[in-house]
């Protein structure tokens, strides 16, 4: 019995994709909407060269992957060597792929990933192969769903657990530093976040660091931020409304 490599709970397009309609191998990627990101690597089966498909540790932005996650209907490739998108892909070169149906999956409306089911050697897809397929695509994207949901409420209450704590220990706590070291570890933990610090006007005015992790201790307050325009904490505090910046080297 054939299951997709990976932590995937379900048999939904692994033997009963074989089975069905005899393809030779499947690429899963599940796709989160709330994080705009695609879980990596993919599940898969089949696959001649899986190495090649765990290297990178993110799918590029000009991925055939977002391209099929965008369409509103399955891509059908019954000469891949040929087909426009396909034909140059590493991928269907390396794995030796003759045909291909790329489905972008989708439940609830809300995008939720993109299955590939390859054949090596040419495939002629019929009404059943297409109603077959489908109904997998179907299952997994309700599969995939129904993972996102429950990892979303553990989430939630994972993330209302840690507030809860962290707000019984500034009604019992009598310093401020204890509170504001918790404070930049829990939103530190709970965004999954690189660094994380809390600044706060010194005594003479002055913006400094009061907490925070990964930064150098050496910096907890000595070096002062400017205000205003001059550094992202002070125009934050300008606006006095949260300041999204996405990309640093972009931004303006």
């Amino acid at each position: 019995h054939t299951r997709l490599q990976g932590d995937w709970s379900s048999d939904v397009c692994s033997s009963d994709l074989r089975i069905l309609v005899g393809c030779h191998a499947v690429t899963l990627y599940a796709y989160n909407p709330s994080t705009r990101e695609f879980s990596y690597p993919p599940k898969f089966f089949g696959l001649q060269f899986p190495s090649q498909v765990r290297q990178l540790k993110h799918i590029p932005a000009n991925s055939l992957i977002y391209a099929i996650l965008e369409r509103d209907e399955p891509y059908i490739a019954q000469a891949a060597s040929t087909d426009s998108l396909f034909k140059n892909r590493r991928f269907r070169r390396d794995e030796g792929i003759e045909s291909c149906i790329a489905l972008p999956l989708r439940a609830s409306g809300r995008s939720v990933g993109v299955l590939f089911v390859n054949f090596r050697t040419r495939h002629r897809f019929t009404s059943d192969d297409l109603g077959n397929i489908k109904m997998l695509a179907d299952q997994a994207a309700l599969a995939i769903l129904n993972s996102q949901l429950y990892e979303e409420r553990y989430t939630t209450v994972r993330e209302q657990e840690a507030l809860l704590a962290l707000s019984r220990e500034i009604l019992g706590a009598s310093d401020l530093q204890p509170i504001l070291d918790h404070a930049a570890t829990v939103a530190y933990e709970l965004l999954k976040a690189d660094f994380c610090n809390i600044v706060i006007p010194n005594r003479s005015g002055d913006l400094v660091m009061a907490a925070a992790i990964n930064w150098s201790p050496g910096l907890l307050y000595n070096y002062i931020l400017r205000r205003g325009n001059q550094s992202h904490t002070g125009y934050t505090i300008l606006t006095e409304q949260p300041v999204i910046v996405e990309d640093f080297d972009s931004d303006t």
